[in-house]
C-alpha cells in the first residue's frame, strides 16, 4: 500500500533530481543509490550498480572501458579489451608500445616493443630504440644503440665496442680496452703498466707501491712509520703517537689511549667533555656532566631546554616545553611552546595553544574548542561542531541535513 509519506518522499526526490540535473553539479547533497557524482557533475545511475566514473563522465563498466581517466571506449574485444593511452585494444592480438601506440602481434608471443615499433625478441634485438638482427645468435648484446658479439668483443662505457685482444683478461678503462694482468686502470680513464706487480695501486693518475708508499688525497708519501703510517687529509702521520682530527689536523696523543677529538682539538674523555663537537669543557660534575649547547651542566640538579639551563624545582616531574621548564603533574605543554594549567585534571588536552576538556569539549582543526553539544555523536566540520547522526559535512566547511538518511552524499 502506497502511503502519503512515501508519495511525499518521491515528490521531494523528483524535485531534487530535476533541480540538480539542470544545474549539472554536485553542489548539494544527493541520493547515492540512484545517482553518482563524477568530478563535480551529477549523473543518474543509468547502468545500475555497473555505473562508474571516467573523470566527469558516467559509463558502464560492463560494456565500456575508461582510458587515461578521461576517455570512454567500447569493450569491442570483450574481457580482452585494455587501454593504450586513449585507445582501446586487444591484448590477445595486439601490443601497446610506449603507452600510446597500438601494433599488431605479428610475431605472436615473441612480439615486443622497441620504442613505438613491434619486433621479434627471438630473431632481433632492440638497442636504445634501434632494431638489429641477432647476427651472433644468443651472443648478441647491446652497447648503446649498437649490437655486438659478447664472445669476441667488449662494450666500454655503454657506448664503445672494442676487440677482446687480451681474451678473458680484457677489461675496460673508460673507452679503452686493457689487460687486467699486466696493466692497471687509474681514475677509470688512464691505463698504466703494473711496475710493482700485484703491489701496484693508483694515486690519482699515478702508480705507486702499496708496500713502501701511501697515497693521501692524491699525494704520495713514503711510509716513515711502517704499518703505523696513516693519512690525515693529504698528510701522513703516526697512528701510535698522534691522532687525526676532522680528517685534516694532526694532534699529539697527550692523554694516551684516552685521547679523542673535539673538532680540531685533542681532549681527554676521562676528565673533559666535548660540547657541540667543537668546545672542550671540564667534567666538573663528574659522570653527571652533560652539555647544553657549549656549556656543561649537571643532569642531576638541572635541565637543559633548547639551550637554556634551569634548576629542577619540580624534581623528576620536570620537563621542557620549548625553552621553558614545567611540571608534568600540574601543567601541560601545548604546541611544544606554551605551558597551560591542567585545569581539567587527567582529562586535559591541547587544542593548538589552548587547554581543553576531552570529556565535555571537542577540538576542531587543531585550533578551535567547541562544546560537545551532541554528546559522543559530536564531530567537526571545519571549525564548527555538528551531529554525525542527523547531519553531513560537505567539503569540510558546509553542514547539510541528512535528508536521505544513510544514502545522503555530498
Amino acid at each position: 500500500m502506497i502511503t502519503t509519506r512515501y508519495i511525499l518522499f518521491l515528490c521531494l526526490l523528483c524535485s531534487t533530481l530535476c533541480s540538480i540535473g539542470q544545474a549539472g553539479s554536485c553542489s548539494g547533497v544527493y541520493h547515492s543509490v540512484t545517482q553518482i557524482c563524477c568530478d563535480g557533475k551529477l549523473h543518474s545511475k543509468k547502468y545500475g550498480h555497473d555505473t562508474a566514473c571516467c573523470r566527469d563522465i558516467a559509463y558502464s563498466r560492463n560494456s565500456q572501458i575508461c582510458c587515461n581517466y578521461r576517455t570512454v571506449q567500447s569493450k569491442r574485444y570483450g574481457y580482452d579489451t585494455s587501454c593504450c593511452g586513449d585507445t582501446a585494444y586487444s591484448r590477445k592480438s595486439q601490443i601497446c608500445c610506449n603507452y600510446r601506440t597500438v601494433q599488431s602481434k605479428r610475431y605472436g608471443h615473441d612480439t615486443a616493443c622497441c620504442g613505438n615499433t613491434a619486433y621479434s625478441k627471438n630473431s632481433q634485438i632492440c638497442c636504445r630504440g634501434r632494431i638489429h638482427s641477432k647476427h651472433y645468435d644468443h651472443d648478441t648484446a647491446c652497447c648503446g644503440d649498437t649490437a655486438y658479439n659478447r664472445n669476441s668483443q667488449i662494450c666500454c662505457n655503454y657506448r664503445t665496442v672494442q676487440s677482446k685482444r687480451y681474451s678473458h683478461d680484457t677489461a675496460c678503462c673508460g673507452d679503452t680496452a686493457y689487460s687486467r694482468n699486466s696493466q692497471i686502470c687509474c681514475n677509470y680513464r688512464t691505463v698504466q703498466s703494473k711496475l710493482y706487480g700485484h703491489d701496484t695501486a693508483c694515486c690519482g693518475n699515478t702508480i705507486y707501491s702499496k708496500s713502501s708508499q701511501i697515497c693521501c688525497r692524491g699525494r704520495i708519501h713514503s711510509k716513515p712509520y711502517g704499518h703505523d703510517t696513516a693519512c690525515c687529509g693529504d698528510t701522513a702521520y703516526n697512528r701510535n703517537s698522534q691522532i687525526c682530527c676532522n680528517y685534516r689536523t694532526v694532534q699529539s696523543k697527550h692523554y694516551g689511549h684516552d685521547t679523542f677529538c673535539c673538532g680540531d682539538t685533542a681532549y681527554s674523555r676521562n676528565s673533559q667533555i666535548c660540547c657541540n663537537y667543537r668546545t672542550v669543557q671540564s667534567k666538573r660534575y663528574g659522570l653527571d656532566t652533560a652539555c647544553c649547547g657549549n656549556i656543561a651542566y649537571s643532569k642531576n640538579s638541572q635541565i637543559c631546554c633548547s639551550g637554556r639551563i634551569h634548576s629542577k624545582p619540580y624534581g623528576h616531574d620536570i620537563a621542557c616545553c620549548g625553552d621553558t621548564a614545567y611540571s608534568r603533574n600540574s601543567q601541560i605543554c601545548c604546541n611544544y611552546r606554551t605551558v597551560q594549567s591542567k585545569r581539567y585534571g587527567d582529562d586535559t588536552s591541547c587544542c593548538g595553544d589552548v587547554a581543553y576538556s576531552r570529556n565535555s569539549q571537542i577540538c576542531c582543526n587543531y585550533r578551535t574548542v567547541q562544546s560537545k553539544r551532541y554528546g559522543d555523536d559530536t564531530s567537526c566540520c571545519g571549525d564548527v561542531a555538528y551531529s554525525r547522526n542527523s547531519q553531513i559535512c560537505c567539503n569540510r566547511n558546509r553542514i547539510e541535513s541528512k535528508r536521505y538518511d544513510h544514502y545522503t552524499r555530498c
